[in-house]
Formats: C-alpha cells, structure tokens, sequence
C-alpha cells in the first residue's frame, strides 16, 4: 500500500493557492492514474473524495493506493499523516508527500527519497510527527516573491492566470514522475 499526501490549507479560500500546488496535483492523480484500480466516482464521474472525521483528512483509497488532502492548515500535516500511517500500518518508504517549493522556478520538478524539510514548515510538521525523514518527496517549484512581499503572504496567493496555465501544462509531466519513481 502507498500512501500520497498532496500538501496544502483547507476552503475554498485557498483553492488554486501557490501553496495548493500539492492538492491540485493529487485531484489531477486520483483522475488519471491509470495503473491503478478504479477511485471512488460520483454520479457524473467526478471523483468523490471521502473524508475521514478521525484523521482530519480527505480521502480516496483502493487496494494499492491511498490518496489523500489533509485539512488541517499546512504548518499541522504532520498529525494527518501520522494518522493515516498508523491507521494502515505503513512504513515511511510508502510515503509520498506533494509540495510547493518557492525556491525552485515555477513548475520545476524535483523528486527526492529523503531529506529536511527545506524551510517548509508543513514538510516540518510531518518529520517532526513521523520522527524521521526518510520518505519520498515531489517538491514542485512556484518561483519566488517579487521584491518587497513576504513568503507567507506570496503561497497564499493564487496563482495568476499565466503561471496557473504553466502549472497545468506541467502536471501530466508530475503525474508520470509519480508513476515511475514512486508506484512502480
């Protein structure tokens, strides 16, 4: 069983944030992972995400794959994941968290099997609670703030129409690295 952790802030209020870039890639996985059993779909096909009141999380799993979207805000991951690990019994090498990177050009990909968390706090949060940092990560870069604006106000900002279309343009690229590095 794998686990995937698409990272991000809960609401509507955030959706389509730079710091959302791990929730957007793990909607766009749980639609077009073909090597996969078929997710939970509703009525008119759309995924249906279930939610898992104990774990505070959002979730979709089959008998391979657990996806999931925690909503906790990002800086407190670290207690949803280690829910969910503990819950399904998993070892850290079946985990993959999904996360914005500032410090990387927009829509640059980079996949690691261990780490520190690069200043990333929800990354933080799940070492901290998992006590190691011996799992996968895809960080995906969303560049750096202009001159004069802070981090935290620039990841809680949407991405602006040109960045966003790049963002996407790049996902199929992030689902495939998933497929080959992690789900193989």
């Amino acid at each position: 069983m794998k686990l995937i952790v698409g990272l991000g802030n809960p609401g509507s209020k955030y959706a389509r944030t730079r710091h959302n870039i791990g929730f957007m890639v793990v909607d766009e996985l749980a639609k077009h992972n073909p090597t996969q059993p078929p997710l939970i779909k509703g009525r008119r096909g759309e995924v249906v995400w279930g939610n898992d009141h104990r774990s505070n999380t959002l979730i979709i799993e089959n008998d391979q794959t657990i996806l999931i979207k925690p909503q906790t805000f990002m800086n407190n991951s670290g207690v949803v994941v280690s829910k969910i690990i503990k819950k399904h019994n998993l070892a850290p090498q079946d985990i993959l968290i999904l996360m914005d990177d500032l410090d990387m050009e927009l829509g640059k990909l980079r996949y690691r099997t261990n780490g520190s968390s690069g200043g990333h706090k929800g990354m933080q949060s799940i070492i901290d609670a998992l006590g190691t940092s011996e799992f996968a990560r895809l960080k995906i870069g969303i560049g750096r703030p202009p001159f004069g604006m802070e981090p935290d106000e620039y990841v809680t900002q949407k991405f602006t129409p040109d960045q966003l279309q790049i963002i996407q343009t790049k996902i199929p690229e992030t689902i495939a690295l998933i497929q080959q590095e992690f789900l193989s």
